[in-house]
């Protein structure tokens, strides 16, 4: 007969904050090289549309001074939160499941069954190759991208991760397919 017992929260199983592996603090560099990228992009077509319609060097130096301290603020608040993302971004893996947590301001943890994989992947942007980091996507039913992201882990533990969540996989549909 079917059962729906109720449980006690102190009964149910906790994720310790210090249980995570925290990813590899080389990918802030990674962050900010991208986000740095993105402002000079920014700022070039800024500087050129600016001198395309004004002309004069002094003129365009004075209408970009406050641009340029504002820009400078924000560089700090990139840097600070780039900082602050790696710092508290980790992952578990369990017996039954796989972990993830990230946010400063905002904190997410998210976990997935292992019986919910459909597909694990590995990849690796031109800036992570050059600080050998991957990121190690998990894909559940349902969904066009990944459940689960994890950024800024070494290449090999990346491919060590997905060898062993795909064994894992492997042996719960083929437990599941003997019943």
């Amino acid at each position: 007969m079917w059962n729906n017992s109720v449980k006690n929260i102190e009964d149910l199983p906790s994720l310790e904050v210090s249980d995570y592996i925290p990813i590899q603090r080389s990918y802030i560099i990674v962050l900010l090289v991208r986000r740095l990228l993105f402002f000079v992009i920014i700022g070039l077509v800024a500087v050129g549309t600016l001198i395309s319609s004004i002309g004069n060097v002094i003129a365009i130096f004075s209408t970009l001074l406050l641009p340029l301290i504002a820009l400078g603020v924000l560089l700090v608040a990139v840097v600070l939160f780039s900082y602050q993302s790696v710092r508290h971004q980790g992952y578990l893996l369990r017996d039954k499941d796989v972990s993830h947590q990230k946010g400063w301001i905002n904190r997410t943890f998210t976990t997935v069954p292992f019986n919910r994989i459909q597909h694990v992947e590995v990849t690796q942007g031109l800036i992570e190759r050059w600080f050998n980091l991957a990121s190690l996507k998990i894909f559940t039913a349902g969904g066009n991208s990944s459940d689960l992201n994890i950024p800024g882990v070494k290449k090999e533990d990346a491919e060590r991760i997905k060898s062993y969540l795909l064994k894992q996989v492997s042996s719960i549909t083929h437990s599941s397919e003997e019943e």
